[in-house]
């Protein structure tokens, strides 16, 4: 008579249940880091935004004059990004002595490059690429008629990289179409603060 020995191993089933539970794991851990990243780029863009209306904040702060803080209001008149204040400035303060309302529209067309990225560029080939900035950034700054002591806000705003509800609260760029349908993928960073005119 034939000894039965008990079955040892594994049976094909049992390899395929075990390979799916892995592949779905992997799967799991693909999505994971794909979410990770989109919120890691949506905190380095607001980071990016928050350290950069600072600097405006701060050099208006510096030249605080009522004509110098007109002139800001001025120069960020018809909202500021994508390159509305030119590629040079009026007058080069880095180089020449200016008034405190010259180095006003300096300031704002120095920060509008930093915006937009200009400051930063890679030469690959003969090609120029802008690596810095925000994505299709806007920017608005309001304060009191006339410049002066009063409360000026400055607001941010750039391509997200994660759809959420707009933010209507806010009216700079809302509704330009350059946010996806909705301004889903728009996004605001809003800076208000007290400037005492010297």
């Amino acid at each position: 008579m034939l000894k039965r020995y008990p079955q040892r191993g594994a049976g094909l089933i049992e390899v395929l249940v075990a390979v799916l539970v892995v592949a779905f794991a992997v799967l799991s851990m693909a999505g994971l880091q794909t979410v990770s990243k989109k919120n890691t780029r949506e905190a380095m863009l607001r980071s990016t935004a928050a350290r950069m209306s600072q600097s405006l904040i701060e050099r208006m702060r510096a030249n605080a004059s009522a004509t110098a803080l007109d002139a800001y209001l001025d120069a960020a008149a018809n909202g500021l990004g994508g390159g509305t204040m030119g590629t040079s400035p009026l007058k080069n303060c880095a180089t020449q002595s200016c008034s405190p309302s010259e180095l006003a529209y300096f300031d704002v067309w120095q920060w509008e490059q930093v915006l937009d990225g200009a400051m930063e560029v890679v030469v690959d080939g003969g090609q120029t690429d802008v690596v810095g900035g925000l994505v299709t950034p806007r920017a608005c700054l309001t304060g009191p008629a006339g410049g002066g002591d009063g409360l000026y806000q400055l607001t941010v705003v750039w391509y997200g990289a994660i759809e959420m509800p707009a933010d209507t609260s806010v009216a700079c760029a809302l509704g330009t179409g350059a946010y996806g349908a909705d301004d889903v993928l728009r996004r605001t960073l809003t800076l208000q603060t007290y400037i005492a005119a010297s």
